[in-house]
């Protein structure tokens, strides 16, 4: 009676063993042939790179580079034509002259908010600057209302999507400044009076 269950375990034994190696051989396959798969994709990737270059060199095309993420220092502005808190047609081309601070901010923008006191302050104190707010999705009617429940003294514009990204603006509040010819000086977000003054007088 003993003999048949030894055989019998040592066929299961056996069996297992089998079974295991299987899937051992199999797995061993499967991650061979995922690596061999991503060594293809690998070299398909480096040869169509080298291929394209060699393209755009063919064809004169230049490669992209990475869009700059503020406005070059010396450039030329982006010329504007927008409408005020009032419907009146103002231009870049108005403020020519003096520096002018384009200052742009949105509804609903905290920081903003908290930096209108600031721009009050700093335009009461220097008025040999234009001092600007270009609102972001906004009209001259609701500027109007905006600015008198802000207390907000600068001139608002209401500024299109185009300005916005021509000037490259991404986070609100943004300034650039501009010199008497309008001609781009920097653009930083600034939030305190000192602050604003160390821009304006050291850019």
């Amino acid at each position: 009676m003993k003999k048949p269950i030894l055989i019998i375990f040592l066929s299961i034994q056996v069996l297992v063993l089998a079974m295991v190696s299987t899937s051992a051989y199999f797995t061993y396959m499967n991650k061979t042939n995922i690596q061999n798969n991503q060594n293809v994709l690998l070299n398909t990737q480096e040869r169509l790179g080298t291929t394209f270059a060699f393209m755009d060199n063919m064809t004169g095309k230049k490669p992209k580079k990475v869009a700059e993420t503020s406005l070059s220092k010396g450039s030329e502005a982006p010329t504007f034509s927008l409408q005020d808190e009032n419907y009146k047609e103002i231009k870049l081309e108005d403020y020519k002259g003096k520096k002018t601070l384009l200052v742009f901010s949105q509804e609903g923008c905290d920081y903003c908010e908290k930096f209108y006191p600031v721009l009050n302050a700093f335009l009461t104190e220097k008025e040999d600057i234009h001092v600007v707010v270009m609102q972001i999705r906004s009209t001259p009617e609701q500027n109007k209302k905006y600015k008198e429940q802000q207390g907000i003294k600068p001139t608002l514009l209401a500024a299109t999507v185009n300005v916005v990204k021509n000037y490259k603006v991404e986070v609100t509040p943004t300034s650039v400044l501009l010199d008497e010819e309008g001609k781009v000086i920097a653009s930083k977000g600034i939030s305190e009076l000192d602050e604003l003054y160390d821009f304006v007088e050291k850019s």
